[in-house]
């Protein structure tokens, strides 16, 4: 006989105490849900005032900034760099170009010339080449310009400077050259080259002028210098002191006037640095400047017919020579006269010695051309 077993069905008081106990599970648990909820709905709201505070930080930030008075400082040095930078940039970029280069050495350069100038005679030579050139010449084929002919000679190039190395060298000054560069790339200082060349101003330097050029890195020592500058400023202010005793003047004169033949043709009479002056209005000659001492020459044959010394009316120490039919000549500022009136003197002839006095703002020859006894305007250089 077989047995079965069957739960009991629950009481009803069992079934009361579940429903609680399942009640107060739901309490409990909308009571965590809304208690989570307003935590975060408050963490929204605590970050939403967080937020509206750095952006509020930020605006009053800018608007601080663009009220500085700094601003424009602060735009100066953001522009500099950005210059900085592309510089900067331009440089690599032109290195980088550079050593893409290759070097060709005058040497070299000249070897290659030379190698080019072999095949020059041949197609010179060559008739078939010719009349294709010719051809090519006459024909555009297309081009907008007719096809320019080829020229093999090498074009001017740049020769290479002397080497002062070993020993003091000649060089001969190059049209753009100027002291500065040249003692810079002779290894020598400015003051030495003006000091065995006797160079007073150094704007004086013209292209064909013959340079002495010590050795490289043999420098004349400052104290050598010093002492000649100052026997110079010496020399100058004995010759400056005509200008102070301007009452005296001592002029002879010879009443004759010469009657040969001069061909009215003048020379430039002494060497000179450059001409600071020439004949125009409120000046009456032309104004050679050069060292005190240099040897003044007749500018052409003539006679003596005036010698000053002192003030001479602004002229300092001067000489007049005539030349004939009218024409004479004047040498001023002079620092020593070598004639005396009534002396003949041929075109060359060392007269006096340039110098400084008189009214003379430094050492030059003031040199006039005058017709019965008036200056003239004229030009000699």
């Amino acid at each position: 006989m077989a047995l079965i077993l069957q739960d009991e069905p629950p009481s009803s008081q069992e079934t009361e105490e579940t429903d609680k106990q399942n009640n107060k599970f739901f309490s409990n648990t909308g009571k965590t849900l809304s208690r989570c909820l307003g935590a975060v709905e408050a963490s929204i709201l605590q970050a939403k005032g967080f937020f509206s505070g750095c952006v509020q930080a930020i605006r009053n930030s800018i608007q601080a900034f663009l009220s500085n008075k700094f601003l424009p400082h602060f735009a100066l040095v953001v522009l500099l760099m950005l210059v900085v930078f592309s510089n900067f940039n331009e440089t690599v970029r032109a290195d980088a170009l550079q050593s893409e280069l290759v070097s060709v050495s005058p040497e070299d350069e000249a070897a290659m010339a030379s190698t080019v100038d072999l095949y020059t005679t041949f197609i010179k030579s060559d008739g078939q080449i010719i009349d294709k050139t010719n051809l090519a010449l006459s024909s555009r084929d297309g081009f907008i310009e007719n096809i320019a002919p080829l020229n093999t000679q090498i074009t001017a190039r740049i020769e290479p400077l002397p080497d002062n190395s070993q020993n003091e060298i000649a060089y001969i000054v190059r049209p753009g050259d100027n002291l500065t560069t040249l003692a810079w790339k002779f290894n020598l200082k400015l003051a030495t080259i003006k000091y065995v060349n006797e160079i007073d101003n150094v704007n004086t330097i013209k292209p064909g002028m013959r340079l002495k050029v010590p050795r490289k890195g043999d420098d004349t020592p400052a104290s050598v210098i010093v002492k000649k500058e100052q026997a110079k400023k010496a020399q100058l202010a004995v010759a400056a002191r005509n200008t102070v005793a301007r009452q005296s003047t001592a002029s002879r004169t010879y009443s004759g006037e010469y009657q040969g033949d001069s061909g009215f043709g003048l020379s430039v009479p002494l060497s000179y640095s450059y001409i600071s002056r020439g004949v125009g209005k409120g000046h009456t000659g032309i104004d050679y400047v050069t060292n005190i001492g240099t040897p003044v020459h007749s500018a052409a044959d003539g006679i003596v017919i005036q010698v000053s010394t002192g003030w001479s009316g602004g002229y300092g120490n001067e000489i007049v020579v005539s030349h004939g039919s009218g024409v004479a000549t004047r040498y001023a500022h002079l620092s020593q006269i070598n004639v005396s009136p009534g002396d003949s003197v041929t075109a060359g002839q060392t007269i006096g010695l340039s110098g400084n006095s008189g009214r003379s703002t430094g050492p030059h020859l003031h040199f006039e051309k005058l017709i019965n006894g008036r200056w003239v305007n004229f030009d000699l250089r």
